[in-house]
C-alpha cells in the first residue's frame, strides 16, 4: 500500500508541475498534496525534501509560499520539513 501512495504522490507532483506551466489552475494544490503524501508515507522522502529545502533557497521559498496558502492541516504536514 505504501508503494501505491508514493507512486500516486509522484504522479500528483508531476501533474502539478505540468499544470503550473499551463493556464489550467490547480498546479500548486496538486503539488502540495503530492508532497504531503510523500512526507507522511516515507521518512526517507521527508529527509530528502528537508535536504532540498536546506540546499536550494528558491525551492524553500516556494515551499514556504505553498505552506502559507494551504489549509492548516496540510500546512502542518508540509512544515514538518522546515529547516
Amino acid at each position: 500500500m505504501n508503494v501505491l501512495t508514493i507512486a500516486f504522490a509522484i504522479v500528483l507532483i508531476v501533474a502539478g508541475c505540468l499544470f503550473w506551466l499551463t493556464p489550467i489552475p490547480g498546479g500548486a494544490p496538486a503539488m502540495a498534496i503530492g508532497f504531503a503524501l510523500l512526507i507522511c508515507s516515507s521518512e526517507r522522502a521527508a529527509k530528502m525534501i528537508l535536504n532540498w529545502r536546506i540546499n536550494n533557497v528558491r525551492f524553500n521559498k516556494a515551499f514556504i509560499w505553498v505552506e502559507d496558502i494551504s489549509p492548516a492541516r496540510l500546512a502542518d504536514t508540509l512544515r514538518r520539513t522546515k529547516p
